[in-house]
């Protein structure tokens, strides 16, 4: 499999490769370890192992889009996926999905059975975005700041110094609670830590009514 233009493109605009230098037979293995939600002659499969072969883990946007890769200091996908990490907290919801990237705010793409899914960590609910990962790849090209949180990257960065490789600009009020989409609402964190503690306010959301009100942080 060739990539295509686009996900072409936006490999050429992202940084040097953040994991050793991989096969396509390499990252399919690697793939399979992870327990991927999809059959072994999946197109999905095969597009991302090739891409992984391309550039193993990269960011691009001034680290707004981060791409895990296999054994990356950005983020391995590996550990990133594992079944007993931060997918646990979330149950069912996180299940039948490969989660292979993330925007600024720790939001995680995933490749699942319907194509690229956006996660959302504070309701714990999905969306599909493209049904490949080169469509993908042409949806992030063609609204990058929508997408990964390019223009608040850059205003955090501006005030606060490079975001450290592996950390998330989270907000402190959930932008599910009304939290500002702002630069002043974001703090660098540490994305485990921070979608284990978002998976509660994920629970505790989807217990109430409509209109409830809801107090931050939630308490212990």
């Amino acid at each position: 499999m060739t990539l295509g233009p686009r996900l072409q493109r936006l490999l050429e605009i992202g940084s040097a490769p953040f994991g050793p230098p991989l096969t396509a037979d390499d990252a399919l293995a690697a793939l399979d370890a992870c327990g991927t939600p999809f059959a072994a002659g999946s197109a999905l499969r095969h597009e991302l192992a090739e891409m992984l072969a391309a550039k193993n883990g990269w960011l691009a946007f001034e680290s707004a889009l981060n791409v895990f890769g296999i054994g990356a200091a950005n983020g391995d996908l590996r550990t990133r996926n594992a079944p007993d990490g931060w997918r646990a907290a979330y149950g069912a919801s996180a299940e039948g999905m490969l989660f292979f990237a993330e925007d600024l705010f720790g939001a995680p793409f995933a490749l699942g059975e319907r194509g690229v899914i956006a996660f959302d960590p504070e309701t714990g609910e999905s969306e599909q975005r493209a049904p490949t990962l080169e469509m993908w790849a042409q949806r992030i090209l063609g609204a990058y700041d929508e997408l990964t949180g390019h223009t608040l990257a850059h205003e955090w960065q501006v005030r606060n110094g490079a975001l450290p490789v592996g950390m998330r600009l989270v907000p402190e009020v959930p932008f599910v609670l009304g939290g500002a989409f702002e630069a002043s609402n974001l703090r660098a964190r540490e994305p485990a830590a921070y979608l284990r503690e978002r998976a509660r306010l994920a629970a505790h959301i989807a217990g109430l009514a409509d209109g409830a009100q809801i107090v931050w942080p939630l308490a212990p």
